[in-house]
């Protein structure tokens, strides 16, 4: 496998691990103490602000573009997606407790493990190379 075929498998399996945690703390949310389920569903009904749910609409957007871009090789989409992960870590002290099944933390694990890969292959080898403008692939 190309390494090109390899960070686009990476970054497909980084979503599909994202999607798949989520799909998991909502279906299997019935699998955990009553008391958890209790607190999740009183976080669900606390008002959501329209600035922040359109800001999240935005961010969301964004990371779509971004994906696109980081699929399609572009120089901007390197930046971006390294500026995503790390305004990513900002918000994650003020979101109180976090409550998640064994399922979706293990999937949440895999999709951080991937994001990992993908940043490690942004910089070093010949995937880092694609992204640089000035790049001319000899066949």
């Amino acid at each position: 496998m190309s390494p090109e075929t390899t960070f686009r498998f990476i970054l497909i399996s980084n979503i599909v691990a994202i999607i798949l945690s989520a799909i998991a703390g909502i279906g299997l949310e019935g699998s955990l103490p009553m008391e958890l389920q209790t607190y999740l569903a009183w976080e669900a009904e606390q008002d959501v602000s329209t600035f922040l749910g359109m800001l999240m609409l935005t961010i969301l957007a964004l990371y779509i573009i971004n994906v696109v871009g980081l699929w399609k090789f572009k120089p901007w989409a390197k930046k971006m997606y390294v500026v995503f992960t790390a305004c990513s870590f900002i918000p994650l002290p003020l979101l109180g407790p976090t409550v998640m099944n064994a399922w979706e933390y293990m999937l949440y694990d895999i999709a951080i493990l991937l994001e990992g890969a993908l940043l490690v292959l942004l910089f070093v080898g010949p995937v880092a190379n694609k992204f640089n403008p000035t790049f001319v692939e000899c066949s």
